[in-house]
């Protein structure tokens, strides 16, 4: 019999992809699968060939432009973990990216996307077919939070990339212009980017909002475990990973009307969505969760963000 071996493509320096890839590819080989994890395309590409070579079956989960690579696989998964977004992608990356993806699907790939909104402007608007939908994990250490152990205190917190699709100046005049700050509120940013500097001179100039710049991953843990509320404006975000740690660490939760985050958030659970290019709307979504109970998140829905489920669930589609 021949051997197998399921490759993981987890790229350099692509944050969201990266975490997502290795996750995945930890929880396969913890269940006892021979798994090789490669982190550029020539990597991949040699890996593929060697391992056909010495008559192994080779299994493939891609992502990004590795999707060309499907052909040569005995099986595969691509992942969709978004889409172009204007005017953040031109034309050239964006039809990389789209073409891409029919390219897998063409060599034999199963297509999953993380979210249902990026299935359907796949299938919708580009016309490819997905086969399945799973959602992106949090990392284990979001599962040991205790909801009898969080002590929450007035914080409003965002991390992320700071940048202008994130929604960083609606947020900051949206906080500063509704009554939060009088009850003795802060606003919170961690994470880096273009809109660096204007973060920093905000936090110059006003008491109640405080930047941290990057932080680890304990760090940002303790942060959302502290947090009272946690607010993302990206109307795009095709499915969001920070708001299901915010979810794991009982934060109140305020989003857009539309993005992905809608398909997974429970309606019992103490969140306000709002218009993210409205400052007065955003305020008064703020001020709506401030009256809001400390939230807990069902066992049964923080079960969907654990990798070792998602790896599972990737195998059954790997092998199906």
């Amino acid at each position: 019999m021949k051997s197998e071996i399921i490759i993981v493509y987890v790229p350099h320096g692509t944050g969201g992809v990266r975490s997502v890839t290795e996750n995945i590819a930890t929880e396969i080989s913890r269940k006892q699968y021979n798994v090789s994890i490669q982190s550029s395309f020539l990597s991949l590409l040699l890996a593929v060939i060697k391992y056909r070579l010495d008559k192994f079956n080779v299994f493939g989960i891609l992502s990004l432009s590795s999707g060309v690579l499907s052909f040569l696989f005995n099986g595969s998964v691509f992942i969709i973990h978004g889409y172009p977004v204007k005017p953040f992608y031109g034309p050239i990356r964006t039809n990389v990216l789209i073409n891409a993806t029919r390219i897998a699907k063409f060599g034999g790939a199963r297509l999953v996307s993380v979210s249902h909104l990026a299935r359907n402007i796949h299938q919708r608007i580009y016309g490819i077919n997905v086969d399945k939908v799973i959602y992106n994990g949090v990392n284990s250490d979001f599962f040991e939070i205790s909801f009898t152990d969080v002590v929450k205190e007035k914080i409003v917190f965002y991390i992320g990339r700071l940048q202008p699709s994130k929604g960083i100046e609606t947020i900051i005049h949206a906080f500063l212009n509704s009554s939060l700050p009088k009850q003795g509120y802060r606003l919170v940013f961690a994470g880096d980017g273009p809109l660096r500097n204007l973060v920093q001179t905000y936090s110059s100039e006003s008491d109640s909002i405080c930047y941290l710049g990057s932080v680890d991953n304990q760090a940002k843990r303790d942060l959302y475990s502290k947090s009272e509320i946690f607010i993302s404006l990206y109307d795009f975000e095709a499915m969001g990973v920070v708001f299901a740690e915010a979810l794991m660490a009982s934060c109140k939760i305020v989003f857009p009307i539309a993005c992905g985050a809608s398909e997974f958030i429970p309606s019992y659970y103490s969140h306000a969505k709002c218009d993210p290019y409205d400052v007065s709307s955003v305020s008064e979504a703020l001020e709506r969760v401030t009256k809001d109970p400390i939230p807990m998140l069902m066992e049964s829905d923080k079960e969907k963000f654990s990798y070792e489920k998602i790896a599972s669930d990737y195998l059954n589609v790997l092998k199906a």
